[in-house]
């Protein structure tokens, strides 16, 4: 729990939680961008990702991520109780290649 100050509003200073969430999305984002580089060598470009925040009918938060292969559009989905996991947890699997793409047909008939 945060420390508080007498008028109960958080003090400044070290929280270990708040560094390792910080230390472990920050290294998300680096590995990331290594990631994307690794895939494009195999021909998928990584395109880009959303988020839906808080779906109630699933209580979490979504990442969607979006590529191209030489087959066209492809989607993979990742979702965890809060954004940080979310967003660390899509990043780990497209490492251990443990994401399951599928085709983007909602793409493909938008456009």
């Amino acid at each position: 729990m945060a420390k508080v100050d007498g008028q109960g509003r958080p003090v400044r200073g070290r929280n270990r939680e708040a560094d390792k969430l910080f230390q472990d999305w920050g290294w998300a984002m680096y590995k990331f961008e290594e990631l994307c580089s690794r895939y494009a060598i195999e021909d998928v470009w990584i395109r880009g990702f959303s988020v839906s925040l808080f779906r109630e009918e699933s209580n979490e938060h979504l990442v969607t991520l979006r590529a191209t292969t030489p087959t066209g559009k492809v989607v993979a989905f990742h979702g965890a109780a809060t954004l940080a996991e979310a967003l660390v947890g899509l990043v780990n699997r497209l490492d251990n290649r443990s994401l399951k793409w599928r085709e983007d047909t909602w793409s493909q008939t938008s456009s």
